[in-house]
């Protein structure tokens, strides 16, 4: 049995609307949610320029959203996707006792948690898409672990680039120019490190980026905090949001340091059991979960077509539990 429900709410790059679109089939609880969320999000950024997203969810298999749509919509579509999955669960019995979100993953965390109205996440959803410089960096794996990349980056010696996440023991993410990028996969290859490029058009978790996260800080406080009702896990912060803080501030820091997902397992789950259901289209903190860490199951429910959404429950307690044990 889980003492603690998690839900755990990934970042950019994990968008897959057909992973969405199968699981409405035949799941009542799912599709409600989505048409609920999906109509209050199109209404939200409307005049934002973003297309309306819901005629998505019934489009034809494959079908993406096109490169030449504005930008943010990605953003848009991935938090919506964020919301449906978390209230769904919530609707289906499985509501969280603790949030945590890793990078653009921190706002539908923390609209989760009751700090932001679903309207306002969706906003500064496509604010954060918006302020980020586009064309001129990105973002590559590394499956390598954090010291092993610490290294790699000392070795090259180059400010331009950082260590933009720290996924798991056996993978992490830096960020810099696309020159620089290049580079890391140059030494990477002849280290026997296998990596990828992250398909953005931009970077973050940087600290050059600090005149954006001030832009996206000026306009996210347009839209009001409330204290979080339900501990929100920062995995940026690696702590809970507290009730006193300046979270437009705390916030808008995602986008200059690094994200750390061992330390936000860490902090969710110190001493007892947790059940980490992963609110979103894949299965990246999922699998970024180290095997036989004791007393954590950890499941994507779009990404695993066993999930039980009729009965959900059974994954609290019950020999459902025991099985899915790490």
């Amino acid at each position: 049995m889980y003492p603690t429900v998690v839900h755990v709410f990934p970042g950019q790059g994990t968008l897959s609307l057909d992973a969405l679109r199968k699981a409405l089939r035949g799941q009542p609880v799912l599709h409600r949610a989505a048409l609920q969320v999906f109509a209050e999000v199109d209404a939200a950024v409307e005049d934002l320029g973003i297309p309306p997203l819901q005629q998505l969810l019934w489009a034809p298999a494959q079908q993406n959203i096109p490169a030449s749509a504005p930008a943010g919509t990605d953003q848009a579509a991935l938090y919506a996707c964020c919301i449906t999955v978390h209230v769904a669960l919530c609707k289906a019995g499985l509501p969280p006792d603790m949030l945590s979100g890793v990078s653009f993953g921190e706002i539908p965390a923390l609209v989760a948690a009751g700090v932001f109205t679903v309207t306002d996440g969706a906003r500064m959803a496509v604010a954060l898409a918006r302020v980020l410089p586009r064309n001129i960096g990105g973002m590559v794996w590394l499956r390598a672990g954090e010291k092993d990349v610490t290294r790699l980056l000392a070795e090259l010696g180059d400010e331009r680039l950082a260590l933009g996440c720290v996924n798991g023991p056996d993978e992490c993410v830096v960020a810099g120019s696309s020159a620089s990028l290049m580079v890391v996969q140059q030494l990477a290859e002849r280290w026997g490190m296998a990596s990828g490029r992250i398909k953005l058009p931009y970077y973050a978790h940087h600290p050059e980026l600090a005149a954006a996260a001030a832009e996206f800080e000026s306009v996210a406080r347009a839209y009001p905090a409330r204290p979080p009702r339900v501990p929100a896990i920062s995995a940026t912060h690696g702590r809970a949001y507290r009730q006193d803080e300046d979270i437009h501030h705390a916030l808008s820091q995602v986008i200059t340091k690094t994200a750390h997902l061992p330390r936000t397992i860490a902090a969710i789950c110190p001493n007892n059991g947790a059940l980490l259901l992963e609110a979103g289209t894949g299965a990246s903190i999922t699998r970024s979960v180290p095997q036989g860490v004791t007393g954590i199951c950890a499941i994507a429910p779009l990404a695993d077509e066993s999930f039980p959404w009729q009965s959900p429950r059974q994954l609290v307690s019950g020999p459902a539990a025991d099985d899915a044990v790490r």
